[in-house]
């Protein structure tokens, strides 16, 4: 599977759907949930035009947010343990 390819098709799929329903495709803020997935994958996407991602969990999104760095935005999906959200914000 290649990501980057997805990234791209998608897009190009969105930009349909908002000229039809007369929406400005920038105005949509598209979150590609990037939990499990390895950084070579983020990287593809992020080159591709995904530029927010979402994780579930703070320790398998620390390392990433390290090796990618800021550039990428990121998000906290679903729910939040308590103690570890002073860490997220």
């Amino acid at each position: 599977m290649d990501i980057g390819k997805n990234v791209v098709s998608f897009y190009k799929e969105l930009e349909i759907f908002c000229s039809e329903v007369q929406i400005n495709p920038e105005k949509v803020i598209v979150i590609g949930a990037s939990k499990k997935q390895n950084l070579e994958s983020i990287q593809s996407a992020y080159s591709s035009g995904l530029k927010h991602f979402g994780e579930n969990f703070l320790q398998e999104a620390e390392p990433k947010i390290r090796a990618l760095g800021l550039a990428p935005c990121w998000h906290f999906i679903g729910s939040i343990q308590s103690k570890k959200a002073k860490k997220i914000s």
